[in-house]
């Protein structure tokens, strides 16, 4: 465990019954690696006011479970000790007329774009495991949208490198001196970065948007970096094919996802794919692909109200994305995702559910 770590969780049970949560998140942290690694001490608090007190001592590496309090409280007492951005997972009273019987859980998120660091959850495990890869990979590095130059020189320098190395180029760019990986998608796309403590780029993920919902500032940008290499060929690759075509790479992966897409259509429903989320190899195993990817969510949900998110990925991705929201499509599978001869398949997450806070903050 490095400096970094260390984090202490207080379970806050002020009747003994309360106390099969503890054991539980403590029988987790010793079998988990996110919890062996991140977790200094599981301990009890029999009271909020003593698990504010010392959380007050070091609160980017506390979080505090708060067993049968109710959600109002909580934020009251995190007000009146100047706590509000402790990381806080409630876990209301049970009952007929408790809180958790009129709102369900909020959905476990590691997001750094705006994060809800106050969570209701009846198994507070999901929603403790986000929070603990929030404040890991908040104390290294840093997440936000990609807007200047530099940053789109990076990301595309990014890209490209780390698909070379894992064999992803297709052959037309595997044969090309371009140090850039860029596609016409990037004319609609969204993307965000994470950036390591030297301001150098080691992370990326995107939302693809439809055709025609094009990304100004992006363009000009990338258009600007694009008349000073004076490269034709990435000239051409950013420019629209010619005919019908659509943004998204999982629509060429699989032939049934065209009816899916259509529906879709057909009840104007706001979708995007999430795409090229990537790390640069020497700075995975943080969890920072996870964060990237609820933070993108966060971005489709709260800023530009998108309710349906799709993708394709390697099958044995299934897992990762899952943690994410995202759930496999019935049928929808291929042996082939772009260059890749592996085998594939489409996961889809909605992302309609209210947001209890709307405002946004980098």
């Amino acid at each position: 465990m490095n400096e970094l770590d260390g984090i202490k969780v207080t379970v806050v049970c002020p009747h003994q019954e309360m106390r099969n949560v503890l054991l539980k998140i403590r029988s987790w942290q010793y079998s988990d690696p996110l919890g062996r690694d991140s977790v200094e001490s599981v301990m009890p608090a029999a009271t909020l006011e003593e698990a504010l007190a010392g959380a007050q001592r070091c609160p980017r590496r506390a979080v505090l479970v708060p067993i049968g309090f109710s959600l109002a409280e909580v934020k009251d007492q995190l007000c009146r000790h100047r706590l509000q951005k402790l990381e806080v997972i409630v876990r209301p009273p049970r009952g007929i007329l408790s809180e958790c019987s009129r709102d369900p859980d909020d959905p476990p998120s590691a997001t750094m774009i705006a994060p809800e660091t106050l969570a209701r959850a009846q198994d507070p495990l999901p929603a403790l495991r986000k929070a603990l890869l929030r404040l890991r990979v908040g104390h290294r590095y840093g997440l936000r949208e990609l807007s200047s130059e530099q940053d789109f020189d990076s990301y595309f320098r990014l890209r490209r490198r780390v698909w070379e190395q894992e064999g992803f180029l297709p052959e037309e760019l595997a044969e090309s001196a371009d140090d850039w990986e860029l596609h016409f998608s990037d004319r609609v796309a969204r993307p965000i970065g994470a950036f390591a403590a030297d301001g150098s780029l080691v992370g990326c993920a995107r939302l693809v948007l439809p055709l025609g919902v094009e990304q100004a500032d992006a363009i000009t940008a990338i258009s600007g970096l694009l008349k000073r290499r004076g490269d034709d060929r990435l000239q051409r690759l950013f420019q629209y094919p010619r005919g019908e075509v659509l943004p998204f790479d999982v629509l060429e992966a699989f032939a049934g996802f065209g009816s899916y897409y259509r529906k879709l259509i057909l009840r104007r429903q706001t979708h995007a794919e999430v795409s090229r989320v990537i790390v640069a190899p020497e700075h995975r195993g943080h969890g920072l692909g996870e964060v990237l990817v609820d933070s993108l969510k966060t971005l489709a949900q709260r800023r530009l109200h998108i309710r349906t998110l799709f993708l394709a990925c390697h099958r044995q991705m299934e897992g990762f994305y899952a943690r994410c929201g995202f759930r496999a499509l019935p049928g929808l599978t291929a042996d082939r995702f772009a260059s890749v001869q592996a085998p594939v398949i489409a996961m889809v997450c909605e992302t309609d559910r209210p947001v209890r806070d709307a405002g946004l903050v980098h």
